[in-house]
Parts: C-alpha cells; structure tokens; sequence
C-alpha cells in the first residue's frame, strides 16, 4: 500500500479559499496534492497522471461533483471519490451512493473529519 508522499489525491473545488485550505490540510498530511476548480479541469488532470483518490466538492460551474462522479465511475469504477458539500440532503447524499461514492460529507467541514475519511478510502483501495 502506497504511504505519504507516493499518494496522490486531486482536490476539486471551485472556491479557491476551500481548495487551498484543503490542500494545505492534505499536504500536511504527507500526501501529494493537485488542485482543480471544476470537474472539466479534474479529468484532463486524471487523464495526464495517476490520481489515488479524488475529494470534490458537489457544486461547481461548468460540471459538478455528480456529474464528475458519473464521468469517474464510468472511466474507473475501482476509483474512490469523497465528495463534500454545503448543501447535503438526502436526495443527493443517495443519488451520490447509488452512482459508488466512498463517502459524503457535509460542510463545515471539521479536517478530522476528512482525514479520517481520506485514511478509509486509501486503505479500502484495491491495491
């Protein structure tokens, strides 16, 4: 199982104040990082180099977090995604398990939070 450094997780958050606080969180972490602001940008990135683990936020411009999930699952079904919103309810948190989210978590995010849910996901990989 790849540890710190050789995991390589693509943020994808349009708001730049969130994806940088989450970079930072992550690279803290001892994980290697890339960034996108929405989910057209995520997959040219998951197109040029090995991603591990994707977190994206639900709501972007351009294409959202379902639909970037959709595109994900439809390309690399064994891919985790966790998925992070301020506007969770349970018609999406459903329609983003029934398309193979890992997990869902709502904002405030608490960084404990998603760590935990970044260790469950690495370690839930399909090595």
């Amino acid at each position: 199982m790849k540890t710190g450094r050789e995991v390589h997780i693509l943020v994808v958050e349009d708001d730049l104040e969130m994806r940088n606080l989450l970079e930072k969180i992550l690279s803290k972490g001892g994980y290697r990082i890339s960034a996108a602001s929405n989910g057209f940008e995520a997959l040219k990135r998951i197109g040029e180099e090995p991603v591990d683990l994707v977190i994206t936020d639900m709501l972007m411009p351009e294409m959202g977090g379902m639909r970037l999930l959709e595109e994900i699952k439809g390309a690399h079904p064994e891919k985790k995604v966790i998925m992070i919103t301020a506007f969770g309810d349970w018609g999406s948190y459903s329609h983003a398990m029934d398309l193979g989210v890992f997990e869902f978590i709502s904002k405030p995010l608490k960084m404990t939070e998603l760590l935990e849910a970044v260790e469950r996901a690495l370690e839930a990989r399909i090595p």
